[in-house]
């Protein structure tokens, strides 16, 4: 579509025939396991995270993008659906196919106030799995309990 894009392939496993392709593009490419300091400084150092994956996945991808305030662009495979919501903290592939995932990112980084929309979505969502949040509403929760089974 004409924009200019810096690729970056983070992680360990095998690129098979990719690793030419990556080197052509000009990818930095860190094929290796990596800590969290280096995930981090990855995360940091682009504007959206893509996860081209074509089967289901364990992985902690989006979740960690999304701490680092990352859009997420991913396939429709696995639990990446529920994790991504479409249009509020990234884009969902139509399918799992170079072309679509192509749409989705040009869809997220075509228009930039939609791009903003996100980010800032992800923003405000993101005080909702911090752990201050987490153990307010626990014990907010937990207080509740007790004071209805005083009341009775």
């Amino acid at each position: 579509a004409g924009h200019t894009i810096s690729l970056g392939v983070f992680g360990d496993g095998p690129l098979g025939e990719s690793a030419v392709r990556l080197n052509a593009m000009g990818a930095e490419v860190v094929n290796k396991w990596l800590t969290g300091a280096e995930i981090a400084d990855a995360l940091a150092r682009y504007h959206v995270a893509v996860l081209p994956y074509i089967e289901a996945s364990q992985s902690g991808v989006a979740a960690t993008a999304f701490g680092a305030n990352l859009p997420v662009v991913a396939t429709p495979v696995g639990g990446l659906s529920e994790q991504v919501a479409d249009g509020k903290t990234g884009i969902i592939a139509s399918d799992v196919s170079a072309p679509a995932l192509a749409a989705a990112v040009e869809r997220l980084l075509g228009d930039p106030e939609f791009y903003s929309g996100v980010v800032h979505s992800i923003r405000r969502a993101s005080r909702h799995f911090s752990i201050d949040f987490f153990a307010t509403d626990c014990v907010s929760k937990a207080c509740l309990g007790v004071a209805a089974r005083e009341a009775k």
